[in-house]
């Protein structure tokens, strides 16, 4: 009878194991070969998430304008840019955080953002949890947070199963994009844009060449900061003078058709004059002025044109906080990548004048 029952439940554990075998091994294949069936921006975060063991005096936070505004490859060789598309100070601090962990401490950060991602946070499940860039514990801090403020953006409907559904990988959470992915295309075209990360460090939205003719003259009436926002912005420079790291906040140009009203420039003093006051020690810049349409593939990104432009007047306003050195074989593959894309014979010129002279 007992040898039986051992049958039995030997026969109906091999079943099961048989019936689970492909559901693991979908596990595996979500959790080990995220490029393989990601979009266009994972590769990015997973280059971020991947840094280890680097040694750069400069390190630039923030969303996607500021991924595209500052170019490593013209700062210098000292620069990395880890700003990602959709990130507000809520990520960045964590990111920021644990980029300190793994890797040596700068000397320098530049922070900036637009204004809405002071306000919105509208990437956190479809990118951020979705590419597992943040650990467990920073995943349930920031939850912690949102719950203390009452967040409802992070707060959803159906907030816990959405979480733990993508921390898991559940198959529901990452079908979609299996099923528009190809397997070799797929993979081949996430290592090139992970490549493009290394040889740009990290700047890659300024890849491209379009001009924002396209927007409509606006007037932006109010700066609003949402509390928990404000939270992390100022625990973000709170981290960096912890580590005696110099603060460069930077408000980023925008197209000219769009103006900012008396209100919004009282609102924005306010806010970064008590942010001054607490923090005295931090430089605030608003650059607007030598700018226009030309430079932006939007109303508020800029293209690799108005990218490069930017770059040297931080350069220029902070000489002293960019390196001189040669450039690197990595700087020029990146600089010959910046002269193949871009339609500019000005910008060709001078990328040219900069492989030959540094």
């Amino acid at each position: 009878m007992e040898t039986k029952t051992l049958r039995a439940f030997f026969k109906l554990l091999y079943k099961s194991i048989l019936v689970l075998l492909p559901l693991f091994a979908l596990q595996l294949y979500l959790r080990s070969c995220q490029l393989s069936y990601s979009d266009d921006e994972v590769p990015y975060y997973n280059w971020v998430k991947d840094l280890k063991g680097n040694n750069f005096d400069v390190v630039i936070i923030g969303d996607s304008t500021c991924n595209a505004a500052y170019l490593p490859n013209i700062l210098g060789e000292n620069a990395i840019n880890i700003a990602l598309g959709g990130m507000t100070p809520i990520e960045n601090y964590h990111l920021f955080q644990r980029y300190i962990e793994k890797n040596a401490k700068p000397k320098v950060c530049y922070i900036s953002y637009a204004d809405m991602h002071m306000q919105i946070i509208d990437n956190f499940y479809t990118r951020v949890l979705y590419s597992h860039i943040l650990t467990l514990p920073q995943q349930i801090e920031i939850f912690s947070q949102a719950r203390q403020f009452g967040e409802e953006q992070i707060l959803v409907a159906g907030w816990a199963e959405k979480w733990l559904s993508t921390y898991f990988y559940s198959p529901s959470v990452y079908q979609p994009s299996l099923m528009a992915s190809s397997f070799a295309e797929r993979l081949d075209h996430n290592r090139h844009l992970y490549h493009n990360a290394e040889i740009h460090l990290g700047s890659y939205i300024s890849r491209e060449n379009g001009e924002s003719w396209g927007v409509k003259p606006y007037t932006k009436d109010d700066f609003i900061v949402n509390a928990i926002f404000e939270s992390y912005y100022d625990r973000l420079i709170e981290l960096c003078m912890e580590e005696d790291i110099t603060v460069r906040l930077v408000k980023l140009p925008v197209s000219p058709p769009v103006t900012h009203s008396q209100k919004y420039k009282d609102e924005f003093n306010a806010f970064y004059a008590s942010l001054c006051n607490k923090y005295p020690e931090l430089t605030l810049d608003w650059f607007q002025d030598g700018f226009d349409q030309h430079d932006f593939t939007d109303w508020h990104h800029l293209n690799l044109t108005g990218a490069t432009k930017f770059s040297q007047l931080i350069r220029q306003t902070y000489p002293q906080d960019f390196s001189d050195a040669p450039i690197s074989g990595r700087t020029k593959e990146g600089i010959e990548d910046y002269i193949e894309i871009t339609n500019s014979p000005e910008l060709k010129d001078y990328l040219s004048q900069q492989l030959q002279s540094r």
